[in-house]
């Protein structure tokens, strides 16, 4: 069982000389801003879920040959979820993160968390994303709808969140043991 933090693997990669295309992440809970952030400078693009992955993991067979030559990000995230709607247990949430769009949504949450704090006593009505308790994981749309209560602002983020995650995909359910 091996780890590392996401600013060791940004910072070997850096090291190495190289910049990728995208990052995919084969595991639970690798699309967040915090890890797009942590990868920005390394790749253009970040390919992982949002929730819990099936134990079948990413379905390569099925999207693989849209990752060669130009990537078709959008066919990734269609036949993801083909296959997970047919899984066993249909369940699952795959994005694509445009690591080029983080500073830029970096800045308006600078400017939102600037004018808004979090009312914590609100936790309860995010959307969760995990089963743990307490809940570690919550959708990013739902935290800055609840906290900022300009809606130009809101209008703003929304709009740069389209630019930062412009393809996802996901089942009508995702995995938690809530």
């Amino acid at each position: 069982d091996c780890q590392t933090d996401i600013s060791t693997l940004a910072d070997a990669i850096k090291n190495s000389g190289l910049h990728m295309e995208f990052i995919m992440f084969d595991d639970c809970y690798m699309s967040n801003i915090e890890v797009a952030y942590e990868l920005k400078e390394v790749t253009d693009h970040l390919i992982a879920s949002t929730c819990e992955i099936m134990a079948y993991g990413m379905p390569y067979a099925e999207f693989g040959n849209a990752l060669f030559g130009a990537p078709n990000y959008q066919k990734v995230c269609e036949k993801f979820c083909d296959f997970y709607s047919s899984y066993s247990r249909p369940c699952g949430t795959i994005a694509v993160t445009d690591c080029k769009e983080v500073d830029n949504m970096a800045n308006i949450m600078k400017e939102i968390n600037s004018q808004y704090t979090f009312d914590s006593s609100l936790t309860g009505t995010l959307q969760k994303l995990d089963g743990y308790s307490p809940v570690i994981f919550y959708d990013f749309g739902s935290y800055v709808s609840t906290l900022c209560k300009d809606d130009m602002l809101l209008a703003k983020f929304n709009q740069q969140l389209s630019k930062l995650v412009p393809y996802k995909a996901n089942t009508p359910r995702f995995w938690s043991n809530l």
